[in-house]
Protein backbone atom coordinates (compact mmCIF):
# COMPACT_ATOMS: atom_id res chain seq x y z
CA UNK A 1 0.00 0.00 0.00
CA UNK A 2 1.12 3.57 -0.64
CA UNK A 3 0.33 6.75 1.19
CA UNK A 4 -1.14 8.47 -2.12
CA UNK A 5 -2.25 12.00 0.13
CA UNK A 6 -5.06 13.32 1.97
CA UNK A 7 -8.96 15.12 2.44
CA UNK A 8 -9.14 17.61 4.19
CA UNK A 9 -13.08 17.17 5.81
CA UNK A 10 -15.04 19.63 7.69
CA UNK A 11 -16.31 17.93 10.61
CA UNK A 12 -19.49 20.23 11.34
CA UNK A 13 -22.89 17.71 11.64
CA UNK A 14 -24.50 19.72 9.20
CA UNK A 15 -22.24 18.85 6.35
CA UNK A 16 -23.42 15.00 6.98
CA UNK A 17 -25.09 13.45 4.14
CA UNK A 18 -28.55 11.38 3.41
CA UNK A 19 -26.05 8.52 3.67
CA UNK A 20 -24.46 8.77 6.88
CA UNK A 21 -27.36 10.35 8.46
CA UNK A 22 -28.84 6.70 7.95
CA UNK A 23 -25.57 4.83 9.00
CA UNK A 24 -24.53 6.85 12.04
CA UNK A 25 -21.62 4.07 12.81
CA UNK A 26 -20.32 4.66 9.34
CA UNK A 27 -16.74 6.66 9.01
CA UNK A 28 -15.34 6.56 5.86
CA UNK A 29 -14.76 8.62 2.67
CA UNK A 30 -18.06 9.65 2.66
CA UNK A 31 -18.54 10.83 6.22
CA UNK A 32 -18.81 14.79 6.05
CA UNK A 33 -17.52 17.38 3.88
CA UNK A 34 -14.21 17.41 1.11
CA UNK A 35 -12.34 20.32 0.80
CA UNK A 36 -15.03 22.50 2.78
CA UNK A 37 -13.24 25.97 1.48
CA UNK A 38 -15.05 25.53 -1.88
CA UNK A 39 -18.42 26.63 -0.60
CA UNK A 40 -16.77 30.11 0.22
CA UNK A 41 -16.65 32.44 -2.12
CA UNK A 42 -13.03 33.90 -0.82
CA UNK A 43 -11.06 30.82 -1.16
CA UNK A 44 -13.02 29.04 -4.57
CA UNK A 45 -9.61 29.47 -5.83
CA UNK A 46 -8.49 26.91 -3.45
CA UNK A 47 -10.40 24.16 -5.32
CA UNK A 48 -8.97 24.71 -8.77
CA UNK A 49 -5.41 24.11 -6.88
CA UNK A 50 -7.36 20.64 -4.94
CA UNK A 51 -8.15 19.63 -8.78
CA UNK A 52 -4.57 20.53 -10.13
CA UNK A 53 -2.50 18.94 -7.07
CA UNK A 54 -5.27 15.43 -7.74
CA UNK A 55 -4.05 12.36 -7.98
CA UNK A 56 -6.10 11.08 -11.27
CA UNK A 57 -7.75 8.04 -12.72
CA UNK A 58 -8.87 6.97 -15.81
CA UNK A 59 -9.58 3.08 -16.72
CA UNK A 60 -7.08 1.57 -14.23
CA UNK A 61 -3.94 3.78 -15.44
CA UNK A 62 -3.61 6.65 -12.77
CA UNK A 63 -1.01 9.85 -11.96
CA UNK A 64 -0.48 12.71 -10.33
CA UNK A 65 -0.57 16.61 -11.56
CA UNK A 66 3.13 15.84 -13.14
CA UNK A 67 1.54 13.33 -15.59
CA UNK A 68 -2.27 14.23 -16.58
CA UNK A 69 -3.20 14.34 -19.38
CA UNK A 70 -5.36 16.34 -21.63
CA UNK A 71 -9.18 14.34 -21.69
CA UNK A 72 -8.15 12.13 -18.15
CA UNK A 73 -10.51 14.50 -16.35
CA UNK A 74 -11.82 12.77 -13.26
CA UNK A 75 -9.66 13.31 -10.61
CA UNK A 76 -9.68 11.42 -7.33
CA UNK A 77 -9.34 14.31 -5.01
CA UNK A 78 -6.58 13.18 -2.64
CA UNK A 79 -3.78 15.42 -2.32
CA UNK A 80 -0.46 14.47 -1.72
CA UNK A 81 1.66 17.58 -1.06
CA UNK A 82 2.08 17.83 2.60
CA UNK A 83 2.57 21.69 2.14
CA UNK A 84 -0.85 22.05 0.43
CA UNK A 85 -2.75 20.35 3.01
CA UNK A 86 -1.00 22.84 6.23
CA UNK A 87 -1.82 25.36 4.11
CA UNK A 88 -5.77 24.67 3.83
CA UNK A 89 -6.25 23.62 7.24
CA UNK A 90 -4.78 26.83 8.10
CA UNK A 91 -7.36 28.71 6.55
CA UNK A 92 -10.23 26.43 7.68
CA UNK A 93 -9.15 27.44 11.49
CA UNK A 94 -9.08 31.42 10.52
CA UNK A 95 -12.38 30.93 8.85
CA UNK A 96 -13.24 29.01 12.05
CA UNK A 97 -14.10 25.51 10.21
CA UNK A 98 -13.58 22.36 11.62
CA UNK A 99 -10.91 20.04 10.12
CA UNK A 100 -10.31 16.82 9.64
CA UNK A 101 -7.40 15.22 7.77
CA UNK A 102 -8.12 11.80 6.57
CA UNK A 103 -5.30 9.76 4.94
CA UNK A 104 -5.34 7.31 1.99
CA UNK A 105 -3.65 4.50 1.28
CA UNK A 106 -4.39 2.63 -2.28
CA UNK A 107 -2.32 0.30 -4.45
CA UNK A 108 -1.49 3.38 -6.76
CA UNK A 109 1.92 3.65 -6.54
CA UNK A 110 1.84 7.22 -6.29
CA UNK A 111 3.56 8.66 -3.03
CA UNK A 112 3.15 11.76 -0.64
CA UNK A 113 5.62 13.94 0.59
CA UNK A 114 3.17 14.11 4.28
CA UNK A 115 4.54 14.56 7.10
CA UNK A 116 1.84 13.31 10.04
CA UNK A 117 1.53 11.20 12.86
CA UNK A 118 -1.11 8.79 13.06
CA UNK A 119 -4.20 9.55 15.09
CA UNK A 120 -6.22 6.40 14.39
CA UNK A 121 -6.78 3.75 11.64
CA UNK A 122 -10.50 3.46 10.19
CA UNK A 123 -9.88 0.11 7.84
CA UNK A 124 -10.50 -0.38 4.66
CA UNK A 125 -13.14 1.62 2.48
CA UNK A 126 -14.10 1.26 -1.09
CA UNK A 127 -13.95 4.49 -3.05
CA UNK A 128 -15.20 6.66 -6.31
CA UNK A 129 -13.19 9.67 -5.16
CA UNK A 130 -13.22 11.70 -2.05
CA UNK A 131 -16.71 11.85 -1.38
CA UNK A 132 -18.06 8.49 -2.57
CA UNK A 133 -18.16 4.77 -0.97
CA UNK A 134 -19.29 1.89 -2.77
CA UNK A 135 -19.83 0.18 0.79
CA UNK A 136 -23.28 2.05 0.54
CA UNK A 137 -24.19 -0.94 -1.98
CA UNK A 138 -23.47 -3.17 0.96
CA UNK A 139 -25.79 -1.11 3.52
CA UNK A 140 -28.39 -0.95 1.58
CA UNK A 141 -28.72 -4.31 0.37
CA UNK A 142 -27.47 -6.82 2.70
CA UNK A 143 -29.21 -9.43 1.33
CA UNK A 144 -27.13 -9.62 -1.80
CA UNK A 145 -23.78 -9.78 -0.09
CA UNK A 146 -23.93 -12.82 1.42
CA UNK A 147 -22.14 -12.41 5.12
CA UNK A 148 -20.22 -9.35 4.11
CA UNK A 149 -22.08 -7.14 5.90
CA UNK A 150 -20.60 -8.64 9.40
CA UNK A 151 -17.27 -8.67 8.44
CA UNK A 152 -17.34 -4.56 8.73
CA UNK A 153 -15.63 -2.95 11.81
CA UNK A 154 -16.82 -0.83 14.15
CA UNK A 155 -16.12 2.21 11.42
CA UNK A 156 -18.48 -0.10 9.11
CA UNK A 157 -15.55 -0.16 6.83
CA UNK A 158 -13.61 -3.76 6.35
CA UNK A 159 -10.56 -4.31 8.64
CA UNK A 160 -8.36 -5.93 5.36
CA UNK A 161 -8.06 -5.30 1.74
CA UNK A 162 -8.57 -9.12 1.34
CA UNK A 163 -12.43 -8.48 2.19
CA UNK A 164 -12.30 -4.84 0.39
CA UNK A 165 -11.85 -6.73 -2.82
CA UNK A 166 -13.98 -9.54 -1.93
CA UNK A 167 -16.95 -6.72 -1.59
CA UNK A 168 -15.67 -5.24 -4.60
CA UNK A 169 -15.68 -8.66 -6.71
CA UNK A 170 -19.02 -9.56 -5.22
CA UNK A 171 -20.40 -5.93 -6.70
CA UNK A 172 -19.03 -6.56 -9.82
CA UNK A 173 -20.59 -9.78 -10.61
CA UNK A 174 -24.13 -8.10 -9.06
CA UNK A 175 -23.91 -5.34 -11.83
CA UNK A 176 -23.51 -7.78 -14.93
CA UNK A 177 -25.85 -9.86 -13.27
CA UNK A 178 -27.87 -6.84 -13.87
CA UNK A 179 -28.12 -5.06 -10.49
CA UNK A 180 -27.88 -1.12 -11.12
CA UNK A 181 -25.33 -0.01 -8.88
CA UNK A 182 -23.37 3.67 -9.38
CA UNK A 183 -21.24 2.75 -12.27
CA UNK A 184 -19.85 6.28 -13.09
CA UNK A 185 -16.91 5.76 -10.71
CA UNK A 186 -13.90 3.46 -10.75
CA UNK A 187 -13.91 1.54 -7.35
CA UNK A 188 -10.40 1.88 -4.91
CA UNK A 189 -10.23 0.13 -2.40
CA UNK A 190 -8.47 2.19 0.23
CA UNK A 191 -7.02 2.29 3.51
CA UNK A 192 -8.24 5.13 5.74
CA UNK A 193 -6.79 7.17 8.91
CA UNK A 194 -7.12 10.43 11.08
CA UNK A 195 -3.73 11.98 10.62
CA UNK A 196 -2.44 15.01 12.36
CA UNK A 197 0.21 17.22 10.45
CA UNK A 198 3.62 17.54 11.91
CA UNK A 199 4.85 21.34 11.84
Amino acid sequence: MYINGCVVKETAPKSENYYTQSHKNYFGISSYISWPLLYTDQFLYLDNQVDDMSITAEKGYFFDKKYKIKNYARSLRIVSDGNFIKNYVRICNEQKIETLIMMVETEIPIVSNIDCRLISTLGYDCIGNDYYSMLFDLFENQDLFGGMYNKLNKNFLFDSLTDAKEFLSVRDKLISDGIDFEREFEPIPARLSIIRMNY
